[in-house]
């Protein structure tokens, strides 16, 4: 729909329905109907796709469906662009939403199941620091350290020195000693600056349907090289 009063309209309209309440709609259906209807007002200029995307886990958190906004649901999409914009394609010529609502939510599903994966994924690795860890009789920086890479899994001396107060010369035994158990890898980079935590990194960043089990060994223990991940 080109600029002007008509798209600033029917975006408001958009977004009213979008906040009603979720008490008499099914929130699948629901998103699927509104996705639909924002990309076809494509409002923006570029990033009509991500936006929308995106307001697919706000509106499923807005209806109760999820509490957090862990759903991802641009990889599916994107991996099977041709079929996504066909249906949406057959909905504005032909009215065709079942098969875009069923096509949507086996996007959805799926998703939802590798989001679920990587999760489980993180949360035996995180285990696994901390027997490691306990075994070791690590504590202190060490163990501060450990429990950042389920949200930072590229880390550097300075970076670890701001957060927690210390100076690098502190800092740097502790990545060494990390590096030594197996948590860590590295340095990288061109001056040597950065550490990655492989397994995480690798929970969060492998394709769907490659993601490690819960029980598969970490990197350290299979002698995988993390430069070839």
């Amino acid at each position: 729909m080109p600029p002007g009063i008509a798209l600033d309209v029917a975006v408001q309209d958009l977004t009213q329905w979008m906040n009603r309440p979720s008490v008499s709609r099914d929130p699948i259906v629901a998103a699927a109907m509104a996705h639909y209807q924002f990309e076809t007002l494509h409002p923006f200029n570029d990033g009509n796709g991500r936006i929308g995307r995106l307001l697919v886990v706000l509106q499923l958190m807005a209806d109760d469906l999820i509490t957090e906004p862990l759903l991802i649901v641009s990889p599916w999409f994107e991996a099977r662009r041709t079929q996504y914009q066909d249906h949406l394609a057959e909905v504005s010529s032909s009215g065709a939403w079942d098969p875009w609502i069923q096509f949507f939510a086996e996007g959805v599903a799926a998703s939802a199941v590798d989001i679920a994966e990587r999760v489980d994924r993180m949360l035996a690795v995180q285990a696994a620091y901390v027997q490691i860890l306990q075994v070791a009789g690590a504590r202190g920086v060490i163990r501060d350290i450990a429990d950042t890479l389920i949200s930072d899994q590229v880390i550097t001396i300075a970076m670890m020195s701001e957060r927690f107060g210390k100076t690098p010369q502190a800092v740097a035994p502790a990545m060494q000693k990390l590096v030594d158990l197996g948590i860590l890898s590295g340095p990288y980079g061109t001056y040597g600056r950065q550490y990655i935590a492989d397994d995480v990194f690798l929970a969060v960043t492998a394709p769907p349907g490659r993601v490690p089990a819960r029980d598969d060994p970490l990197q350290h223990d299979t002698g995988a090289d993390p430069s070839r991940m």
